[in-house]
C-alpha cells in the first residue's frame, strides 16, 4: 500500500476537514505539534513528549465521532419529521376526499407539499454533505492512524535503545 506523506502544504484549505468535522484543532495544528516533537541527543523522542501528542491525536477523533453522532441524531430526526409530514398529507387529502367543500383543504395540502418537499430537499443535502465529510473523514482518520502507528514505532525504537543503553550503563 503506498501512502503519501501529507503535510500543510500539500493540503489546501478545503481539503483540511478536522474543524468542519468537529475537532477544535486543525491538521496543521497536528502536524506542527508532531515537527515540534524536541530530540533528544539528536536521536531520541522523550516518551511524554510523544505521549502528549498521541493524547491530542485521540482528542480529535473523539471530537470528530461526537460530531459524526450529532449530525447522524439530526438526521434522524429530520427523516422523522419528513415521515410525520407525509402522513399529514395523506390525512388532508382523505379529508379532501370526503369533504364536500374541497377549498380549504387544497391550500393545506399544497402548503403540506411544499414544506414536505422543503424537507425532503434539507435532508437529502444534508445526507451529501454527511457523506462527502465522512469520506473526508475516513480519509484524515487513516492518515492519523498511519501517524499514530508511525509514532507507536518510535516509542518502540525508544524505549529498545533505552532498554540498551540501561544494559550498557
Amino acid at each position: 500500500m503506498l501512502v503519501q506523506h501529507v503535510t500543510p502544504r500539500t493540503i489546501d484549505e478545503t481539503q483540511d476537514q478536522l474543524l468542519l468535522a468537529g475537532s477544535k484543532i486543525t491538521f496543521s495544528d497536528i502536524y506542527n505539534k508532531e515537527m515540534d516533537i524536541p530530540l533528544v541527543k539528536g536521536r531520541y523522542y522523550r516518551a511524554d513528549d510523544v505521549d502528549n501528542t498521541f493524547i491530542l491525536l485521540n482528542g480529535v477523533l473523539t471530537d470528530i465521532g461526537q460530531q459524526a453522532f450529532r449530525k447522524n441524531k439530526q438526521m434522524v430526526e429530520l427523516q422523522e419529521e419528513v415521515s410525520q409530514l407525509r402522513t399529514d398529507l395523506s390525512a388532508a387529502q382523505s379529508q379532501l376526499e370526503i369533504a364536500q367543500d374541497v377549498a380549504p383543504y387544497i391550500e393545506e395540502i399544497d402548503s403540506l407539499r411544499r414544506h414536505v418537499i422543503k424537507r425532503e430537499d434539507d435532508l437529502k443535502r444534508l445526507a451529501i454533505a454527511s457523506k462527502q465529510k465522512i469520506d473526508k473523514q475516513d480519509k484524515q482518520i487513516a492518515q492519523l492512524e498511519q501517524e499514530n502507528d508511525e509514532l507507536g514505532n518510535l516509542i518502540e525504537q525508544l524505549v529498545h535503545k533505552i532498554h540498551v543503553l540501561e544494559q550498557k550503563g
